[in-house]
């Protein structure tokens, strides 16, 4: 094996880490690191502001840092001549995404979506020997108040930062964008990515579609947005839901991993279909890649 080629295990040794950087991300979100690191601090005048044990915020800091989140300089000692001192201050990303005084702040989405995660995984075993277990009443109408919960919060927070940027991005690129009339936004959450996509184009009007909990918010975003009269929401479950609406708009076209010949198949006249989502870095210490699209056109 050359010093290039990478062991086989060792994107297993990376997965076994991952917890490891869940957790200092979690941790930094609760201490409040990325407001403490606003200006470039050592490991000692970081711990003495917030209280906690030097060596092991040296450790933290520089996990964070191996992450991408953080940057790491060294200035001049000040308490020896000629010596130097390491300091860390926020990276691009971190600054972005998880300094809550940033318009783009995402760390209570990121901490809903890790905790969810968690919890669906601590599952996995049981599920796959029994099934998973029908959820009961009470249960249910937990779920309904997460997701309202989770549309005026979380949810709003990863469109803003993420699935707006993205959306806008796709649109650029596809030219039949400038004519369309018709949108209809499936998993639409909190509704931002119809509500930006109606405010740059005057003569687009749309549904916003996903459970109805999540767009009971959507219409108070639209009518606040003086959307009311051009976006609309409807209720429902996608994957519970037949294939096509009443008016005939397939609903198979959510995700990129339905054939596309199978989407266009069922598309009842002109039109494209566009998925969006915003594609995360393979790597910790690389910034966030483009918006990744795949659309249908089908034929006239």
């Amino acid at each position: 094996m050359s010093p290039e080629q990478k062991h086989p295990l060792q994107r297993y040794w990376a997965l076994a880490a991952a917890p490891i950087q869940a957790e200092a991300l979690s941790a930094a979100l609760a201490l409040g690191i990325f407001e403490s690191l606003v200006e470039p601090r050592t490991p000692d005048e970081l711990a003495a502001q917030l209280d906690l044990d030097s060596r092991n915020a040296a450790h933290l800091l520089e996990l964070l840092w191996g992450m991408g989140l953080l940057d790491r300089s060294a200035r001049p000692g000040v308490d020896y001549i000629g010596g130097s001192e390491t300091v860390y201050g926020l990276a691009e990303v971190g600054r972005a995404y998880f300094l809550a005084a940033s318009p783009t702040w995402s760390g209570d989405a990121w901490r809903y979506r890790e905790a969810r995660l968690r919890q669906a995984v601590s599952l996995l075993r049981d599920q796959v020997r029994q099934g998973a277990q029908a959820e009961g009443g009470q249960a249910l109408e937990r779920m309904a108040e997460q997701w309202a919960a989770a549309a005026r919060g979380q949810l709003a927070q990863d469109q803003h930062a993420a699935t707006v940027p993205a959306a806008l991005e796709i649109v650029s690129r596809v030219p039949e964008f400038a004519a369309a009339t018709n949108l209809l936004d499936l998993g639409g959450g909190p509704g931002w990515v119809a509500i930006e996509l109606a405010r740059r184009q005057g003569g687009l009007s749309g549904v916003v579609f996903d459970f109805p909990e999540a767009v009971a918010v959507a219409a108070e975003n639209i009518a606040n947005a003086g959307l009311a009269d051009r976006l609309s929401v409807l209720g429902g479950d996608v994957a519970a839901a037949a294939t096509t609406t009443s008016s005939g708009v397939p609903r198979c076209c959510t995700s990129c991993r339905i054939p596309r010949r199978s989407c266009a198949r069922s598309w009842p006249r002109c039109g494209r279909v566009a998925h969006w989502s915003a594609r995360t870095p393979r790597s910790a210490t690389r910034r966030p890649q483009p918006p990744r699209c795949c659309s249908i056109t089908s034929p006239c």
